[in-house]
């Protein structure tokens, strides 16, 4: 069992926390692929076997895992500020840009700014914008630098794929639908 928390005043696992701690336990192998099936407000486990209700499924270079839920709810939960986070990103256009703030994970600077970038050009009529899924080959853990974001598909207020750019070089791709929780 994996043991979540929820993020600030959400009611529902956060797909940022789901990356950092299956990247911890991952060890030395990234996370190429996660994508994300439903949300969730359980613990929930990682299987190599489709073996209860699918919260994300998670691709490494060797394998493909499956973060199931249990029926054990999460009922604890830790502060965090996405819009201080994201305070001095500037947005020129369809890309926002900021220096990775050190102070939270990769995936975490990355979410806040492309959740920033698709408020900014286009708020959901109805529910918020969600992390879907993240594609890279890139090993994230040790990056400083640059981060931008640049949108690269839309389907106005329901879906949005963005490009990630490192210090400039195009690395990964984020992908956010629009949905209630």
């Amino acid at each position: 069992m994996i043991y979540f928390k929820f993020k600030a005043d959400r009611n529902y696992l956060h797909g940022t926390d789901i990356f950092n701690q299956v990247s911890e336990l991952l060890g030395d192998e990234n996370i190429l692929d996660i994508s994300f099936r439903s949300t969730t407000d359980r613990q929930c486990f990682l299987s190599e076997e489709k073996c209860g209700p699918v919260v994300a499924v998670i691709k490494t270079q060797s394998k493909t895992l499956y973060l199931i839920e249990s029926d054990v709810t999460i009922d604890n939960r830790y502060d965090f500020d996405e819009d201080g986070l994201v305070v001095n990103a500037i947005i020129n256009g369809d890309k926002i840009s900021m220096q990775l703030d050190e102070n939270y994970s990769y995936i975490e600077n990355i979410v806040a700014l492309t959740k920033k970038l698709n408020n900014s050009l286009n708020k959901p009529s109805s529910g918020k914008w969600l992390f879907g899924q993240y594609k890279s080959e890139f090993d994230h853990r040790n990056f400083k630098g640059l981060l931008e974001v640049e949108s690269s598909k839309r389907i106005k207020s329901r879906f949005s794929e963005n490009l990630i750019y490192l210090n400039g070089e195009l690395k990964s791709k984020i992908m956010f639908i629009a949905g209630k929780v």
